[in-house]
């Protein structure tokens, strides 16, 4: 996938800072104030935000490393790719689809099958809220924590995690959103609530598009697939 189709991929749902797409070359200088205009764009409700306040605070330090390390990792994440490159072809095959049609797409039904046949050393035992209502946050935030662990894990560099906990840190969102912490997200990727990794989704196309200090290592596959699940959560969260 070349730079310019990885952009286009997400352009649609990327996040509006004062009106403008934010593709700035260097996100980590970047102090990024959430409007409610953005939370109209890509809600996440309270009950999403409360699940995250049993993680860590800034002011709680991170004592331990709990990265995802299992032979099963790698695999899974070619999987997930494939899927997700596969859900995406066919969103572009009809962009006009509505909700209740998409979730109806073979693709779309991959993602839940998916779902069933993780390895039981890859599962996560923290749901969403209204995961049994809405099927499709399960195996979204399960995709999230997968990749995260792979990024974090085996692909970016020291300098690019350095670079990652700084965007993270510069970030201002709401009190209503889930927080994110840079010390967990790189020290325990493994371990961040559903609210975390949804808000993740929300902000990790950015430095995909934007930062290559974060992402140099990054394979344009792997690009691809957080896009993609990205794009993913904004069209089928709440299906």
């Amino acid at each position: 996938m070349s730079q310019s189709a990885v952009e286009q991929t997400y352009v649609k749902s990327a996040i509006v800072v004062k009106k403008k797409v934010l593709l700035s070359s260097d996100v980590r200088d970047a102090r990024i104030n959430f409007t409610a205009a953005n939370a109209a764009r890509n809600p996440i409700g309270k009950s999403t935000a409360m699940i995250a306040l049993c993680s860590l605070s800034p002011g709680e330090q991170v004592t331990s490393s709990s990265i995802l390390t299992c032979d099963e990792l790698a695999d899974e994440v070619t999987r997930i790719t494939r899927l997700l490159k596969d859900w995406k072809a066919a969103l572009d095959r009809d962009e006009n689809v509505d909700t209740k049609a998409l979730k109806d797409f073979k693709e779309s039904k991959d993602l839940l099958n998916w779902e069933a046949q993780v390895p039981t050393s890859l599962q996560f035992s923290r749901d969403p809220p209204l995961h049994d209502q809405k099927t499709f946050r399960k195996p979204t935030i399960l995709m999230a924590r997968i990749l995260l662990n792979y990024t974090i894990g085996n692909v970016l560099s020291a300098d690019e995690k350095t670079a990652l906990g700084k965007a993270i840190d510069l970030m201002i969102l709401p009190s209503s959103f889930p927080q994110l912490y840079a010390p967990k997200v790189l020290s325990r990727p493994a371990d961040l609530s559903p609210g975390e990794y949804e808000m993740l989704l929300t902000v990790f196309p950015m430095w995909t598009m934007a930062d290559t200090t974060i992402t140099a290592s990054m394979s344009e596959d792997l690009k691809g697939a957080w896009l993609h699940l990205c794009v993913v959560q904004k069209k089928l969260w709440n299906a």
